[in-house]
Protein backbone atom coordinates (compact mmCIF):
# COMPACT_ATOMS: atom_id res chain seq x y z
CA UNK A 1 0.00 0.00 0.00
CA UNK A 2 1.00 3.64 -0.58
CA UNK A 3 -0.84 5.44 1.67
CA UNK A 4 -3.70 4.69 4.37
CA UNK A 5 -6.10 6.79 4.90
CA UNK A 6 -9.28 6.82 7.68
CA UNK A 7 -12.60 8.81 6.95
CA UNK A 8 -15.59 8.57 9.13
CA UNK A 9 -19.21 8.51 7.53
CA UNK A 10 -21.88 10.66 7.64
CA UNK A 11 -25.38 9.62 7.81
CA UNK A 12 -26.07 11.85 4.68
CA UNK A 13 -23.77 8.94 2.74
CA UNK A 14 -26.60 6.34 3.31
CA UNK A 15 -28.65 5.42 0.76
CA UNK A 16 -32.41 4.27 0.78
CA UNK A 17 -31.70 0.80 1.99
CA UNK A 18 -28.95 2.12 4.48
CA UNK A 19 -25.61 1.53 2.79
CA UNK A 20 -23.26 3.79 1.52
CA UNK A 21 -24.17 5.05 -2.00
CA UNK A 22 -22.46 4.16 -4.85
CA UNK A 23 -21.41 7.53 -5.56
CA UNK A 24 -20.31 8.31 -2.41
CA UNK A 25 -16.98 5.45 -2.78
CA UNK A 26 -16.26 7.71 -5.95
CA UNK A 27 -15.65 10.42 -3.39
CA UNK A 28 -13.58 8.03 -1.16
CA UNK A 29 -11.01 7.27 -4.15
CA UNK A 30 -11.38 11.07 -5.42
CA UNK A 31 -10.21 12.03 -1.58
CA UNK A 32 -7.07 9.46 -1.25
CA UNK A 33 -5.42 9.36 -4.69
CA UNK A 34 -5.64 13.40 -4.21
CA UNK A 35 -4.27 13.22 -0.67
CA UNK A 36 -1.58 11.05 -2.26
CA UNK A 37 -0.82 13.40 -5.26
CA UNK A 38 -1.07 16.74 -2.46
CA UNK A 39 1.05 14.92 -0.21
CA UNK A 40 3.94 13.16 -1.88
CA UNK A 41 3.67 13.88 -5.45
CA UNK A 42 3.39 17.81 -4.30
CA UNK A 43 0.71 17.96 -6.95
CA UNK A 44 -1.39 21.81 -6.38
CA UNK A 45 -5.01 21.11 -7.58
CA UNK A 46 -5.07 24.73 -8.26
CA UNK A 47 -1.84 25.75 -9.81
CA UNK A 48 0.00 22.81 -11.15
CA UNK A 49 0.98 22.99 -14.66
CA UNK A 50 -0.55 19.46 -15.56
CA UNK A 51 -4.29 18.36 -14.44
CA UNK A 52 -5.43 14.19 -13.68
CA UNK A 53 -8.29 13.45 -15.87
CA UNK A 54 -10.34 10.61 -14.80
CA UNK A 55 -10.53 8.07 -18.04
CA UNK A 56 -11.83 5.02 -16.81
CA UNK A 57 -13.20 4.05 -13.07
CA UNK A 58 -14.72 1.04 -11.31
CA UNK A 59 -15.63 -0.57 -8.17
CA UNK A 60 -16.07 -4.48 -7.04
CA UNK A 61 -18.74 -4.60 -4.34
CA UNK A 62 -18.12 -7.30 -1.52
CA UNK A 63 -20.03 -5.98 1.61
CA UNK A 64 -22.59 -3.69 2.66
CA UNK A 65 -20.81 -0.45 4.81
CA UNK A 66 -22.98 1.87 6.28
CA UNK A 67 -23.23 4.95 8.79
CA UNK A 68 -21.48 5.39 11.37
CA UNK A 69 -18.86 2.84 10.39
CA UNK A 70 -15.40 4.51 10.42
CA UNK A 71 -13.17 3.25 7.23
CA UNK A 72 -10.05 2.62 6.53
CA UNK A 73 -8.84 3.36 2.59
CA UNK A 74 -5.83 1.31 0.80
CA UNK A 75 -3.96 3.13 -1.99
CA UNK A 76 -1.53 1.30 -4.55
CA UNK A 77 -0.71 2.15 -7.78
CA UNK A 78 -1.09 -0.64 -10.42
CA UNK A 79 0.10 0.76 -13.83
CA UNK A 80 2.44 3.92 -14.00
CA UNK A 81 2.57 4.79 -17.13
CA UNK A 82 4.46 7.95 -19.30
CA UNK A 83 1.85 10.32 -18.84
CA UNK A 84 -1.00 7.84 -16.72
CA UNK A 85 -1.61 6.38 -13.60
CA UNK A 86 -3.55 3.30 -12.78
CA UNK A 87 -4.66 3.63 -9.23
CA UNK A 88 -6.43 0.66 -7.44
CA UNK A 89 -8.44 1.63 -3.79
CA UNK A 90 -9.50 -1.36 -0.75
CA UNK A 91 -11.85 0.21 0.98
CA UNK A 92 -12.02 -1.46 5.04
CA UNK A 93 -14.43 -1.77 7.90
CA UNK A 94 -12.22 -0.24 10.02
CA UNK A 95 -10.57 -2.92 11.96
CA UNK A 96 -11.15 -5.40 9.26
CA UNK A 97 -8.58 -7.53 7.22
CA UNK A 98 -10.44 -7.60 4.46
CA UNK A 99 -12.02 -5.22 2.27
CA UNK A 100 -15.69 -4.42 1.13
CA UNK A 101 -15.05 -3.09 -1.75
CA UNK A 102 -12.66 -2.25 -4.19
CA UNK A 103 -12.01 -0.04 -6.91
CA UNK A 104 -9.90 2.74 -8.53
CA UNK A 105 -9.45 4.79 -11.56
CA UNK A 106 -6.93 5.91 -14.09
CA UNK A 107 -6.13 9.55 -14.68
CA UNK A 108 -4.33 11.01 -17.80
CA UNK A 109 -2.28 13.80 -17.04
CA UNK A 110 -2.56 16.46 -19.03
CA UNK A 111 -1.25 20.38 -19.71
CA UNK A 112 -3.84 22.23 -17.53
CA UNK A 113 -4.61 25.15 -20.34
Amino acid sequence: MVLILTMAMNRIDNDQYSHINNSVYNHLFDSIVNTYLIKHAHLSPSTSLQIGLVVSSYAHFFSPLSFPAVLDLGLRVTKLGASSVTYEVAVFKEGSDVPSVVGGYTHVFVDRH
